[in-house]
């Protein structure tokens, strides 16, 4: 009796530890289960907050196209005063909080990028002397980048068209055609993803915003190559109200002193105030006037490109990208989208 009494006891602690290894078995992978469930929420939550983010842009980008329109001739205090809770076109992060989650957008316009199908050469190779680029490589990507665009077989003295193109794996042709996004650079001979996705400056510039107090918290983030390039700044001239300092010293004739006049006038006045008369005084006749090929003085801004990011509270977030012209086909909505990208960075 007592052998089988031993043995009965046994037999019960292996079933305890059985049952007790199969609870916290299952105590571990409800656990999992749980967390991934939370993360797939929290995703999806960060995502509809980003799109969230730039329907809010939307009413915001509307708002202070009407405030412009109206309010040119004011007086710079009250333009201080009065701009304080409207979102600025000027890279410089806006964020708003949801609860415990927050949102951040960046609005940027298209005209003070360089267009790569429209703008002047030599702009585009004033930028590339602003890199850490030997001479040769600046030749290759400007004669590269011309011979991808033209509409023959002949290429530049150091460019590229098919013959090179098709002896990569895999081959491909050269498009003879304008490019039809940024990122078709990658194609072209002498531009890669290190280079194109470079940091030109450890944030991005506030230009020209007459206050930074108020609902609207300022927030940078890095510039790219990628962000002073553009295929949608249709007239080709650079926006000198609304020009990334790195892309004002790409403009011929501008040297550094003269850069940082703008940037100053821009600051103190506002972008989308600064008038012809005001740059003229600020560069000189001689200096604005050989600019002139190069420049627009464009306070009526159409197409944008829109960041916004979503937060949750636990650190979650996603991110969307969005090329949007004012004036869209639709009147009961005046934004025509042009590109939408989820999942940037």
């Amino acid at each position: 009796m007592q052998r089988q009494d031993g043995f009965a006891l046994i037999v019960v602690l292996w079933v305890a530890v059985f049952v007790t290894v199969i609870a916290f078995e299952f105590a571990a992978n409800m656990k999992l289960e749980a967390r991934i469930v939370r993360n797939f929420v929290d995703e999806r939550r960060s995502y509809y907050l980003a799109r969230s983010g730039y329907e809010l842009a939307k009413v915001e980008i509307q708002r202070r196209l009407d405030y412009v329109r109206r309010n040119r001739g004011k007086s710079l205090s009250e333009l201080q005063q009065e701009t304080r809770d409207l979102w600025f076109f000027d890279g410089t992060g806006n964020t708003v909080s949801v609860g415990s989650d927050r949102i951040q957008v960046w609005i940027v316009p298209e005209t003070g990028k360089i267009d790569l199908n429209k703008s002047d050469a030599k702009i585009l190779r004033g930028f590339l002397e602003t890199l850490d680029l030997e001479p040769q490589e600046r030749s290759i990507i400007a004669d590269s980048l011309e011979d991808w665009k033209d509409g023959d077989e002949f290429h530049r003295l150091h460019g590229a068209e098919s013959d090179y193109y098709e002896k990569l794996d895999p081959p491909y042709k050269s498009r003879n055609a304008p490019l039809e996004s940024v990122e078709e650079w990658l194609m072209v001979r002498g531009m890669s993803q290190e280079l194109l996705y470079r940091t030109v400056s450890d944030v991005r510039q506030a230009e020209g915003s007459p206050a930074e107090e108020g609902n609207r918290q300022s927030e940078t983030r890095p510039l790219r190559v990628v962000d002073c390039f553009t295929v949608n700044n249709t007239g080709g001239r650079i926006n000198l109200n609304f020009a990334p300092e790195t892309v004002l010293r790409a403009i011929p004739f501008l040297g550094p002193g003269l850069v940082r006049r703008i940037m100053d006038l821009r600051t103190s006045r506002g972008s989308e105030f600064v008038t012809a008369d005001e740059f003229r005084i600020v560069l000189g006749d001689d200096i604005y006037n050989a600019i002139q090929p190069y420049v627009t003085i464009d306070q009526n801004l159409s197409t944008f490109t829109l960041r916004s990011r979503g937060e949750t509270e636990g650190g979650v977030s996603q991110e969307i990208q969005v090329l949007v012209q004012v004036g869209g086909r639709r009147q009961q909505d005046p934004f025509h989208i042009i590109r939408w990208l989820d999942a940037t960075y």
